[in-house]
């Protein structure tokens, strides 16, 4: 009797072991994959008096993280100019840093070319100028933190919180059927013998020594 007991007891912890496990092993939310770099087309046209002076003078340009950012770049006045993005922060057009530490294009004139880089920057703003002419032809570079788009992610409250409701009842249920299998193996048996002369003499006998 007590190896089925315990037999049954080991079945059980067993299963309350694999059941409870489960919660721990698999994924409650999903996963957020991160968005794409984007191809970003940019035109500047330079004149001495600043970027694009004709229209927006010296715009401000938003690009993301891991961006490739395309830049046309043409002068509109004749004069030659030569784009440099300012990616170490340190405040000067300084070709040295070229293209290292500052992105920058070669110099061009009336002719359209196109620079292609990828933004592998932080999060931050930077200033863009015209090695040519830094002081009038300068603006705002600002990159942003890559974006995973402003979708609400549904999240089943249910389903995170069931399993941990199964684990708690399984150990409810196991520690339950502990306690009914302890109380009542230790309740006395009674044992009765007959004697030649046809009287009974019972006595109790304790299962819990052999």
């Amino acid at each position: 009797m007590r190896s089925r007991t315990y037999l049954f007891f080991a079945l059980l912890l067993a299963l309350l072991v694999v059941v409870g496990a489960q919660p721990f092993t698999r994924n409650l939310l999903p996963t957020v994959q991160k968005a794409h770099a984007t191809n970003v087309s940019i035109l500047l046209i330079g004149f001495i008096t600043g970027w694009n002076a004709s229209t927006t003078k010296n715009p401000t340009i938003t690009v993301h993280q891991d961006d490739v950012v395309a830049l046309g770049l043409r002068s509109g006045d004749g004069a030659p100019h030569q784009f440099l993005l300012d990616g170490d922060n340190d405040g000067v057009a300084d070709t040295a840093d070229c293209p290292t530490m500052d992105p920058c294009s070669t110099t061009f004139s009336t002719t359209t070319i196109t620079y292609t880089f990828t933004i592998n920057l932080a999060a931050g703003t930077y200033t863009y100028y015209c090695t040519v002419h830094p002081t009038s032809m300068l603006g705002a570079f600002t990159v942003s933190p890559v974006s995973v788009g402003a979708t609400t992610i549904p999240v089943n409250k249910l389903a995170l919180v069931a399993p941990y409701v199964v684990f708690a009842g399984l150990v409810v249920a196991l520690i339950g059927t502990i306690v009914y299998f302890a109380h009542f193996s230790r309740r006395p048996k009674t044992i009765c013998s007959f004697s030649p002369n046809a009287r009974s003499i019972c006595q109790f006998r304790d299962h819990s020594n052999p």
